[in-house]
């Protein structure tokens, strides 16, 4: 239906919705991040394309327990390996970033360590912990 008749178009319900989503998995991404500070970081790329990647945290103890987040990212620096992770994430304003002309989005995940200066925007982040590699 048309805005004249009253009712909001869709595509604003669908932004609220995919804010709100955003938010939940921001604070469960930082709650598990807490728990893996310190940790060995690598970068693998999931599937034959670099455009698809996985940022594994592992101890070096226990090599079966691990946490992935899988990224497709917009925009990259930083090593593929790195020792004493202490990576933090955050939502930023896409307009003032670094992909700001590879998005339509209003807000990216941006993953960094500034200790292991590595920094990487992207609009779609997964959190997995315990993944069989």
């Amino acid at each position: 239906m048309s805005p004249e008749r009253g009712r909001a178009p869709v595509e604003i319900g669908c932004e609220a919705v995919r804010e709100a989503y955003e938010d939940k998995l921001l604070r469960s991404a930082r709650t598990f991040l807490t728990r893996w500070q310190g940790a060995s970081a690598r970068v693998r790329p999931v599937g034959p394309s670099h455009a698809h990647l996985a940022i594994v945290l592992s101890r070096d103890d226990v090599s079966s327990e691990n946490l992935l987040l899988a990224v497709d990212p917009l925009w990259w620096r930083g090593f593929f390996e790195w020792g004493d992770a202490r990576l933090t994430i955050n939502l930023v304003d896409a307009s003032a970033s670094r992909a700001a002309r590879r998005t339509v989005r209003e807000r990216l995940f941006e993953i960094a360590d500034p200790s292991g200066n590595f920094e990487c925007l992207t609009e779609w982040l997964e959190v997995k912990e315990n993944v069989r590699l």
